[in-house]
């Protein structure tokens, strides 16, 4: 009985450490400081084209994956061949030209998202929304803007305000402009503000495949026309991504299983045990 005793001990003492082991090997790591990629932008205007150059540098500590460059400008998306790999430190520059209709005039947005990834399949984003002017100078914002930063558990709403400061009305469009980490159903909506008019909009943003414990920029994008001069306006905010009650169940899977296979073993061997005892009272009385 005493060997029994100590067998036990020794296989639960075993099973703890298994535990803890699996925690510290899964403990939330801080990805934000893991891969930090940033972007330079440099745009040449010319007479029927613009010529957009991106520059990439990881700015972070570890190598990022797979990287793919997604611009979007007056309707037309582009998107880039594929880097493979991006060590900390190092740069890469890409380049794309887009076509310019004629006679256009005013600000215009241009959006890049970039997309990547670290050694483990863990998804990166990075976006950034700029304004660009064709044949005009920077045009003076006639709306006002005020969106709040973001803290996202699973799904939650935004709230958009959004005034008139022009004595004329306006027809405006609204677009929520969000990385693909995330979703928004009905991101873009239309509305007519008269002079002095404010109005709020409510979008609905839900966790698509952001990580915990991450910080994501998206944009408010406001534009609109008068007489043939478009408008544009950008305010950026912050989308704070909770980390998970139980951090170490989600990030990797493997280790609930892990946990639950061993504990079903431990379970038949306790049984075992106590059925062997049983049977050796039974065969001592």
């Amino acid at each position: 009985m005493f060997y029994c005793k100590k067998t036990i001990n020794q296989f639960g003492l075993c099973f703890l450490i298994l535990i803890i082991a699996c925690l510290i090997i899964n403990v939330k790591q801080s990805y934000a400081h893991t891969i930090n990629i940033q972007s330079q932008l440099s745009v040449i205007i010319r007479q029927d084209t613009i010529d957009v150059s991106l520059k990439i540098k990881n700015k972070g500590k570890a190598t990022a994956y797979d990287i793919i460059s997604r611009v979007r400008f007056l309707g037309e998306l582009k998107k880039s061949a594929p880097i493979h790999s991006l060590s900390a430190g190092v740069a890469e520059t890409i380049s794309m030209v887009f076509d310019l209709q004629n006679n256009i005039t005013g600000d215009y947005p241009l959006i890049v998202e970039i997309q990547f990834h670290d050694m483990n399949l863990y998804p990166f984003y990075s976006l950034r929304c700029s304004l660009i002017h064709i044949h005009s100078n920077n045009l003076t914002g006639r709306m006002a803007i005020a969106v709040p930063n973001l803290e996202l558990s699973e799904k939650n709403t935004i709230n958009v305000q959004i005034a008139n400061k022009d004595n004329l009305d306006i027809l405006t469009t609204v677009q929520l402009i969000i990385p693909q980490a995330f979703v928004c159903e009905n991101n873009t909506q239309r509305m007519f503000l008269q002079k002095g008019q404010s109005s709020d909009i409510e979008y609905c943003i839900s966790k698509k495949d952001a990580l915990p414990g991450t910080t994501h920029i998206g944009y408010v994008l406001i534009t609109y026309k008068d007489n043939t001069i478009s408008y544009a306006q950008v305010s950026p905010f912050n989308i704070y991504v909770k980390p998970v009650a139980c951090v170490f169940f989600f990030e990797k899977k493997f280790v609930a299983s892990t946990c639950i296979f061993f504990g079903m073993i431990w379970l038949l061997f306790l049984t075992y045990v106590s059925f062997r005892k049983n049977n050796y009272n039974e065969f001592a009385i």
